[in-house]
C-alpha cells in the first residue's frame, strides 16, 4: 500500500470518510498530496503526526456557489471556510465584470484582489454577458484557470444578460 519510505505527515485515530465507506484508518500526505490511506503500521514514516481520535477525517470540501459580495471580503470568507473544513471556495457574486472588461482581465483582477488573503483555494464562476469580446476571450480565461460559466436564458429586459441560441452554441463549443 505505501509507495514511498517517508511522508510530511499522518493523520491517524479518526474514521475517514471515502465516497464509498466511513473506515478507521490513517492518512498519509506528501506535499500537498494525498498518497496513502490504510492501516498506520502499513504507512511509511512521517516527520509529523497528527492525532484525529474521535474525529472524521474528510477529502477537502469545495463550496462551488459562495457570495461573498455581502459582508464578508476574500480574507474574511476564506478565514470562515477554513473553520468549516472547506479547501476551495468559488465565489459568484465577486465576479461580475467592470464595464469593457474582458473575462481575462476581469481574473487577472480578482488574482490581486484575493492576493496572499486566502487561507483557502479560490476557483472561477463567471456570467457570460451576450458580449463577443466576452466570448472571444473565454479561451485566454480557461488557460487562467477558469472552469465554471453561467449563462441566462431569461432576464431579456436586463441588457446583455440574455444570450440568445447561437452565443449559447458558441460557448458551448468553446469550452466542450
Amino acid at each position: 500500500m505505501a509507495v514511498d519510505t517517508h511522508v510530511d505527515t499522518i493523520v491517524r485515530g479518526g474514521k475517514v470518510v471515502t465516497s464509498s465507506q466511513v473506515m478507521d484508518a490513517a492518512v498519509a500526505i506528501k506535499g500537498e498530496k494525498i498518497v496513502a490511506v490504510g492501516p498506520e503500521h502499513l504507512l511509511p514514516e512521517a516527520a509529523r503526526y497528527i492525532d484525529a481520535e474521535g474525529k472524521f477525517v474528510l477529502p477537502g470540501l469545495i463550496d462551488s456557489h459562495v457570495h461573498l459580495d455581502g459582508h464578508d471580503d476574500y480574507a474574511l470568507g476564506a478565514l470562515a471556510a477554513a473553520h468549516a473544513g472547506l479547501t476551495t471556495l468559488i465565489p459568484f457574486g465577486n465576479y461580475a465584470l467592470e464595464g469593457d472588461e474582458t473575462l481575462e482581465q476581469a481574473v487577472r483582477r480578482i488574482q490581486d484582489e484575493v492576493g496572499t488573503a486566502a487561507l483557502v483555494d479560490f476557483g472561477f464562476h463567471f456570467i457570460l454577458q451576450n458580449r463577443p469580446s466576452i466570448l472571444a476571450s473565454l479561451p485566454q480565461a480557461m488557460e487562467l484557470g477558469v472552469k465554471s460559466f453561467k449563462m441566462f436564458m431569461t432576464y431579456k429586459k436586463r441588457p446583455g444578460r440574455m444570450c440568445d441560441d447561437d452565443y449559447i452554441c458558441n460557448a458551448m463549443d468553446m469550452v466542450a
